[in-house]
């Protein structure tokens, strides 16, 4: 109810504060225009009296001062000196003007010309003209108290003026008039008052208060309507803020309840890697069944010491590569710490938080994927046996051939032989037909021999891969032969195609390694490229080179098929990416390899490639991983 008081009523308070103000300001100013026409009148008529003052002086100074005799200046009838009245040669009259004669003198051109009036007087006047007044005699009784001087503002019938009257006190150069009335230096002997009209001032003061409460009024207005357009265009925009505060209210709830509800964890941290908000999920697949999970208390999630340990490797790596990069960082392999202490595998996608231009943190997705490797180890072990018995067939044919040779020279050889024996025994064997028999089972037996090798060679070949590959033991073996080994058990699947393998490796490269993975990883290079690098029956070069680096090895697999599209790049490592779905291939060859170079080898696999260039791997091994 207040607030809506408020809403409805916000304009009284513009309007009590500045009118508050104004009335306070106004009523300050008017009270110093009081006083300053009465100093404006104290300062002029104070100003005039120091002017006859010091007239009055250098007047006396000089012993008077000779004018010539006219109508308005006479000669001076209470002047008793012998030399008032003066004729120059050229027969022109003067008559001496003492300071008090000056004064009425300069008394009456100030009344006619500013209306103000000075009176010079006395209590002892020698000139009747300067007997005081009523209120001078009462500041001439002030002056023998020694109060310095008067100024009061008097109403005379219709008039109005300032009066104020200033001490005359007698001096050196006074003394030739006045020392027979009995005046000491230093005494007060009379004073010079100034009236001066007050309507000019108190019209001033009056057009200056209108004038102020003009500007205070303005100001009133202009302030208040000034304060009433911010406070409308305030309100506007407190209303757009809670408005949208409802908005955003409304979207936050909804969205946490989306990630309340999904079954990926959903984790934000700030920039410094605090988590500042994790999801049920998050907390479910770490294991923390427990904890009491509601919209502020997830936020807590942090000061689980299982859980932040669990998120520190995502905060590290994506907190660096959002500020290198500022893109999404996805990992398809992580480890996170279970609640109970054993190790959970996931995959985690995470995304740059900006607040305007600046990084400010990041969110995580991560998903358990226990099922899913569990998956891929069948899907692994299947496509491994199906390998195998893709080999075996293979290899069953290649033998076949050496094997059927072989029989084929025995069973000539055996026929041979018993016409021999018959010839003995029947007492015709000639010594040519001896010799011609000895000469058919040397070549017989070569070629026997030969054949046999080969068979030999050939199922020993596939009985080391097919053992390594079945096998997940670490073991010493050369790096060329056991290349070429790999290569021999695939020569059935590459004698289908016109492609050729070239293999350039020292000979002196022995490693400390698993060759069940690798046989895996250059049987699934090959067969990627056979599948998808060229056309049926198409003609190519499939290559590797081998380089030593000390203790690591680097192995760089090409060819110069199709290549691979850009588009497809970021993509051929993920499990079941195939561009022939649906045509024999299962998208899991290079996945595999991915895998184990990574998790088996303790390696590194990159590809590049261009369109119709054909497609290059690097690998980087150790020769012997830990």
């Amino acid at each position: 109810m207040n607030i809506i008081a408020y809403r409805r009523f916000y304009w009284i308070f513009p309007l009590l504060l500045w009118g508050s103000l104004s009335i306070l300001s106004a009523l300050w100013n008017l009270s110093g225009l009081d006083g300053m026409a009465e100093r404006l009148a104290y300062e002029r008529a104070q100003s005039m009296f120091r002017l006859v003052q010091m007239t009055r002086l250098w007047n006396a100074q000089h012993g008077g001062v000779y004018v010539p005799v006219s109508e308005s200046t006479p000669s001076n009838p209470y002047l008793e000196v012998p030399d008032r009245d003066v004729e120059t040669l050229g027969g022109v009259k003067l008559t001496k003007l003492n300071p008090a004669y000056m004064t009425r003198q300069i008394a009456d051109v100030a009344r006619e010309n500013s209306g103000i009036l000075l009176h010079i007087t006395s209590l002892k006047p020698i000139n009747p003209d300067n007997v005081p007044d009523v209120w001078e005699s009462k500041a001439l009784n002030l002056f023998e108290k020694d109060v310095p001087e008067i100024l009061e503002y008097i109403r005379q019938d219709s008039s109005r003026v300032y009066r104020y009257m200033g001490p005359l006190f007698t001096k050196k150069a006074c003394m030739k008039c006045h020392e027979k009335q009995g005046y000491e230096v230093g005494d007060v002997r009379g004073g010079i008052s100034v009236t001066l009209p007050a309507d000019p001032i108190l019209s001033a003061q009056s057009t200056a208060r209108s004038q102020v409460v003009q500007i205070h009024l303005a100001a009133f207005i202009l302030l208040t309507w000034t304060t009433l357009f911010l406070l409308s265009k305030l309100r506007q925009q407190w209303q757009l803020v809670n408005d949208t505060k409802e908005v955003l209210a409304g979207r936050e709830h909804f969205l946490r309840s989306v990630t309340n509800a999904v079954g990926e964890g959903v984790v934000s941290m700030d920039r410094q890697g605090t988590v500042t908000f994790a999801n049920p999920a998050a907390l479910r697949i770490l294991g923390w069944r427990d904890w009491k999970l509601s919209e502020y208390e997830s936020e807590a999630a942090s000061e689980v010491p299982g859980f932040k340990t669990s998120i520190e490797s995502v905060t590290q790596t994506a907190l660096t590569m959002e500020t290198q990069n500022g893109g999404v960082v996805r990992v398809n392999e992580a480890v996170f710490e279970h609640q109970e202490g054993h190790s959970i595998p996931v995959s985690y996608v995470s995304s740059p938080i900006f607040e305007g231009s600046e990084f400010s943190g990041t969110v995580t997705l991560f998903q358990d994927i226990t099922l899913r490797k569990e998956m891929e180890k069948t899907l692994v072990r299947s496509e491994t046996m199906s390998a195998l018995g893709g080999m075996v067939a293979g290899v069953a044919h290649e033998v076949n051939t050496p094997i059927g040779v072989s029989v084929t020279s025995a069973s000539y050889l055996e026929n041979q032989t018993k016409d021999l024996v018959q010839a003995v025994a029947e007492n015709k064997l000639s010594r040519s037909a001896l010799a011609n028999y000895l000469d058919l089972c040397k070549e017989s037996t070569a070629i026997i021999l030969s054949n046999l090798q080969r068979a030999g060679q050939m199922i020993r070949s596939f009985k080391q891969i097919a053992a390594d590959q079945a096998s997940e033991q670490k073991s010493r073996f050369n790096l060329n032969t056991y290349i070429n080994d790999v290569i021999r058990t695939l020569r059935p699947e590459l004698k289908k195609t016109h492609l050729n393998i070239e293999i350039e490796c020292p000979d002196d490269i022995e490693l400390e390694s698993y060759p069940g993975a690798l046989s895996q990883i250059i049987t699934n290079l090959i067969m990627n490229s056979v599948v998808h690098g060229f056309p049926q029956n198409g003609a190519g070069r499939l290559r590797f080179e081998v380089m030593d680096e000390d203790k690591m090895v680097q192995i760089i697999y090409r060819d110069d098929g199709r290549g691979i599209a850009p588009e497809h790049l970021d993509d051929v490592f993920a499990p079941f990416f195939t561009t022939r779905r649906g045509k024999g291939s299962s998208g899991l060859g290079l996945h595999i390899s991915h895998n184990l170079i990574y998790t088996v080898l303790k390696g590194t696999i990159s590809v590049t490639s261009k369109l119709n260039e054909g497609v290059q791997f690097v690998l980087n091994i150790p020769k012997s991983p830990e």
